[in-house]
């Protein structure tokens, strides 16, 4: 059985490892649940301008949140409340591929391996549906967006409202939640989209915790 966890992230910048997490929201599709946490940033002068300008924020909010190692502990014990080990935990995201990176490099800082192995993009879902149904309006749309696919563009290309507001993890997620539902009803083949992309840690000691 694989439990699926829709999850978005909001960073400093777009190098990982570099830039820094400042939030991270997870829904646990199974019960609708969703948790969401703001990081402490150690390094706001590395925040890319244009990023705070999208997320609304300043320098100082970046300041406001718990410690990473607090941060990684806490979503650790929240996906074991599944009882299930990283291989049969599936990631959902929009343009999950930058996630990923991410989230590795900050587990890998709190040498922990990232809890989920399995990574489904509904970027690629979406791509997958106008291609098998093709969708003038959303194909009309990605002639004059700048971001191909948008989550944004997504939904209003299928008749669906997103919720808008100040850029945010927890609005992404709800969002991409609805989008993967939509998907989903189209009887499209989620699973060929998924990949197992194990964490792979460097030279550092790294462990992970089951109970």
């Amino acid at each position: 059985m694989i439990h699926y966890y829709m999850y978005d992230l909001e960073s400093t910048g777009l190098k990982a490892g570099f830039h820094e997490i400042n939030q991270i929201s997870i829904i646990r599709i199974s019960d609708n649940f969703q948790k969401t946490i703001n990081i402490a940033v150690e390094h706001p002068e590395r925040a890319s301008q244009q990023v705070l300008d999208i997320q609304k924020i300043t320098r100082a909010d970046l300041k406001r949140g718990i410690k990473k190692q607090q941060a990684v502990e806490e979503i650790n014990s929240f996906f074991n409340e599944d009882g299930a080990g990283p291989e049969a935990r599936c990631i959902v995201g929009h343009n999950i591929a930058f996630d990923r990176r991410h989230s590795h490099a900050l587990w890998e800082q709190e040498k922990v391996r990232f809890p989920a192995d399995l990574w489904l993009c509904t970027k690629k879902l979406m791509s997958t549906y106008v291609k098998k149904y093709g969708q003038a309006q959303v194909m009309e749309l990605q002639k004059t967006e700048k971001v191909k696919y948008g989550l944004d563009m997504c939904l209003i290309g299928l008749g669906l409202k997103p919720k808008f507001g100040a850029h945010s993890a927890t609005i992404d997620t709800q969002n991409n939640l609805v989008l993967y539902n939509h998907l989903l009803s189209q009887n499209l083949n989620h699973v060929r989209v998924i990949e197992n992309i194990p964490h792979k840690t460097k030279d550092i000691d790294i462990y992970y915790d089951f109970d």
